[in-house]
């Protein structure tokens, strides 16, 4: 995958975002120089959000943004237990 090593901040909020193109995000190398991702407003759910978690758990992200979906307090605290405390989830 094609690394972009200076894309820090990435803001996706509304843009209709699924469970496909969080997976696909989480594959596409993008996640490894992350440190804030906006995903607000968009239909991930635990499908998508857990696997890019374990993706971004390996890069310097610092705050990640799900609110405002469908993502849930179940969903959440699967991303949570993944990301432990080091990454600000809103």
């Amino acid at each position: 995958p094609v690394v972009f090593t200076r894309l820090r901040h990435l803001n996706l909020a509304r843009t209709q975002l699924t469970d496909v193109g969080a997976v696909l995000l989480a594959r596409s190398g993008l996640t490894q120089t992350l440190r804030f991702l906006d995903l607000t407003g968009n239909r991930v759910t635990g499908h998508g959000a857990v696997p890019l978690a374990a993706a971004l758990a390996e890069g310097p992200l610092t705050e990640l943004r799900l609110s405002a979906g469908p993502l849930g307090w179940s969903g959440r605290r699967r991303v949570r237990d993944v990301l432990g405390d080091r990454v600000r989830l809103v």
